[in-house]
């Protein structure tokens, strides 16, 4: 076989016209366009490097269920009252009982046998609202929960209404159950059953400080008064338990398919559900893949909860002085005894990560809730300080010169919130 000759020799041209032909168009496209996908992928790969995965904050199987006899759960008896309860909820902050109106007044009578099934409940030591923590995403079910707020405010007449004909042990009777129901609504509940407890304990407080200032109470019923708080005092269950209930449902939220934060604002807000559009549609779906969502918020708060619950178990004292803020996010530097899970960041990491979240930082609002949960630590501190010194005074003429001196035959110790006044 011989080459062709030079003159008979076709040049197929420059390189270039190859790019130029039908066939290979749609490179032009692909190449770039594959670079892209390349660049998400590897970003994808590496944008959650250096969050920890540290699994769930703490046991689900051992804290999922609570199991209470119905015999011996306080909420046996709540329900039955709920539902026989008349004339909806007073919103009423009643200092005498000269201020309680007279529809609140009627309101009262009209509502004599609910009271009285509300009051078997609160001689209960035990009481859930909700056994298993598996219940729906949104917090309808927690709508006869809130009715216990009227019981409180029931008593709180009643207990006037004693205290205006010199009853001051019936009035005692009624103050005492208002703050041992206060304590079943935070015992095994997340941040709803929590905080109803301490609206109904703030509210009795008041109630109570000038009770405890009556001349002619007899000091046996002060003491008796005195035993009753310390006791009730031990059924405040450790901010740990209301982080480790409130998980469950945030858990429940974050595990849902297709979780956006449209649907994380109607979960929030308890609004609507309304249109998404297409552009919001798209918007959302780059978020998800560039952020890794909402695998990036799980993990994130999965660190989250497990700071809040070893911080729970902290002292009053201590959770203060090794409290964070960061904007209306709460979070705790903690010490070498809290667990290894829950010291994997540092607090202002931990906060670096739940500011890069699209899905977890509008719902982290913990402000409120710890402003709520300190105020009553200080109020009930207040109260128990407050008969303790009541009773040394009457036994002593006069009240102590250094609330120290009531210890230790007045109280054990002094109780978590107080703090010392000023050296003069």
């Amino acid at each position: 076989m011989s080459l062709p000759r030079a003159e008979e020799w076709n040049d197929p041209g420059p390189m270039d016209g190859v790019w130029k032909r039908p066939r290979f168009r749609w490179l032009w496209l692909a190449v770039p366009f594959g670079v892209i996908i390349a660049a998400i992928l590897v970003w994808r790969g590496v944008t959650l490097f250096g969050l920890p995965n540290i699994g769930e904050p703490f046991d689900l199987d051992a804290r999922g269920t609570v199991k209470i006899a119905e015999k011996d759960n306080a909420f046996t008896y709540y329900r039955v009252a709920i539902s026989k309860l008349k004339g909806g909820r007073s919103g009423g902050r009643f200092t005498s009982w000269a201020n309680v109106t007279e529809q609140d007044r009627n309101w009262f009578w009209e509502n004599n046998e609910a009271v009285r099934i509300w009051l078997a409940g609160t001689t209960m030591d035990r009481a859930v609202f909700i056994q298993a923590r598996d219940a729906p995403i949104d917090y309808k079910p927690l709508d006869p929960l809130q009715t216990m707020r009227s019981f409180g405010s029931l008593a709180q007449i009643a207990g006037l209404r004693m205290e205006a004909v010199g009853d001051f042990e019936a009035a005692w009777t009624m103050y005492r159950a208002a703050l041992r129901s206060s304590r079943h609504c935070a015992m095994h509940a997340g941040f709803v059953g929590r905080a109803i407890g301490v609206e109904i304990y703030e509210r009795l407080a008041g109630n109570i400080l000038a009770w405890a200032d009556q001349p002619n109470l007899e000091i046996e019923l002060l003491r008796q008064a005195l035993d009753d708080l310390i006791a009730i005092e031990s059924m405040t269950p450790p901010l740990s338990e209301t982080f480790e209930a409130e998980y469950f449902a945030y858990r429940r939220l974050f595990d849902q398919p297709g979780l956006t934060r449209e649907k994380l604002r109607q979960f929030m807000e308890g609004g609507a559900e309304k249109e998404v559009s297409f552009r919001e549609r798209v918007n959302e779906t780059l978020w998800h893949l560039l952020k890794r969502e909402p695998e990036r918020s799980r993990r994130v708060l999965r660190l989250y909860w497990a700071n809040q619950i070893a911080a729970g178990d902290l002292t009053f004292t201590e959770r203060l002085k090794r409290r964070r803020k960061f904007g209306d996010v709460t979070l705790y530097d903690l010490p070498p005894s809290a667990p290894e899970s829950a010291r994997r960041l540092t607090s202002e990491q931990l906060n670096t990560w739940i500011e890069s979240t699209r899905l977890l930082k509008p719902a982290i609002l913990s402000s409120p809730f710890d402003k709520a949960v300190d105020r009553e630590t200080v109020t009930r501190a207040t109260l128990i300080i407050h008969l303790a010194e009541r009773l040394y005074a009457r036994e002593h003429t006069s009240a102590p010169e250094k609330t120290e001196e009531l210890v230790p035959k007045y109280l054990k110790a002094l109780p978590e919130g107080y703090e010392p006044a000023p050296a003069r």
